[in-house]
């Protein structure tokens, strides 16, 4: 019987709990986007690094 007029303390410490949930949410994935940013920059660092390079011009080679 209580349930059907509902409780507007609890449903609004519902609701902001549920935010603060979506707010971690947001938080974690920013994390992880620029985590997995960073190692493709690092990747991508490395690989050049270890271009060859031509001995009579000092050029490094492409991948082509």
């Amino acid at each position: 019987m209580w349930e059907a007029i509902g409780i507007p303390r609890r449903e609004a410490a519902q609701a902001r709990a549920r935010e603060a949930a979506r707010a971690r949410q947001e938080e974690y994935q920013a994390r992880v986007r620029r985590a997995a940013q960073e190692q493709a920059v690092k990747q991508a660092a490395e690989r050049e690094a270890h271009r060859l390079v031509c001995t009579a011009c000092g050029a490094r080679f492409t991948d082509e």
